[in-house]
């Protein structure tokens, strides 16, 4: 459910989108006729990051094919089981003198039920979830880095949320170690890519920051995922 890589332009061209259960307030229910008008009301803006460059960010079909070998993997839900999935653009912030940059998209997924939703989370969080993720990524940047680049390796951390007000919400982080050549010699690399999820009733919602060089930004997770959460509940009645 809305939870697959994604291409976002840095160097190692990360991104990691989940969704997640566990609003605090009973949620009204979603008809299929009002599931898309509900997903892209929900997504980020371009207003919600000023300074940051906004890009096309599509749901490819090699990203579908992705998700579904996930699923497969952890036993999750996968995107066509969703009645509406919308996706935000892309949004950056590159420091040129530094290398610095941050990359920032949103995702929502409506369901036909709250169950769904549930296994959703269930697979997510359980023993297989981040594992089934990572593997998927590491295969991806094999198949994908440009000469000069090499896969160097993946770790994984599950961290206290930023998600205010949820029942239940978590933060998953990738930590990617990318040798660079330069020259004779070789350059490390980190990139780092945040999936913070929750859930409002039958909407499963993501959130994913990736940057590279330093960590993701603590109070800039918790402010973007306040506003996705606060979306939900408008969007949702």
């Amino acid at each position: 459910m809305g939870r697959r890589l994604r291409r976002c332009g840095t160097i190692a061209a990360l991104c990691v989108a989940i969704a997640a259960a566990g609003a605090f307030a009973a949620a009204a229910a979603v008809t299929r006729s009002r599931a898309a008008a509900v997903a892209g009301a929900t997504l980020l803006r371009h207003s919600d990051l000023p300074g940051f460059t906004q890009g096309a960010n599509p749901i490819t079909a090699q990203e579908r094919q992705e998700n579904t070998a996930e699923n497969r993997c952890d036993g999750g839900v996968p995107d066509s089981a969703a009645w509406s999935l919308a996706q935000s653009p892309g949004f950056q912030q590159a420091k040129a003198s530094s290398g610095q940059s941050v990359a920032v998209s949103s995702e929502a997924a409506v369901m036909p039920s709250t169950a769904l939703v549930a296994r959703a989370l269930a697979a997510i969080t359980g023993p297989r979830g981040v594992g089934c993720l990572a593997s998927s990524l590491r295969s991806e940047l094999r198949a994908s880095l440009p000469t000069g680049q090499t896969l160097r390796s993946i770790a994984t951390a599950r961290l206290p949320s930023v998600v205010t007000g949820a029942d239940t919400a978590f933060r998953d982080r990738f930590t990617v170690i990318i040798a660079v050549k330069q020259g004779k010699s070789s350059v490390n690399v980190p990139l780092f890519a945040d999936a913070i999820g929750f859930s409002y009733g039958q909407v499963g919602v993501s959130l994913t920051v990736q940057t590279v060089l330093e960590t993701p930004s603590t109070a800039l997770e918790h402010t973007l995922a306040g506003v996705l959460l606060a979306r939900a509940r408008a969007a949702v009645g």
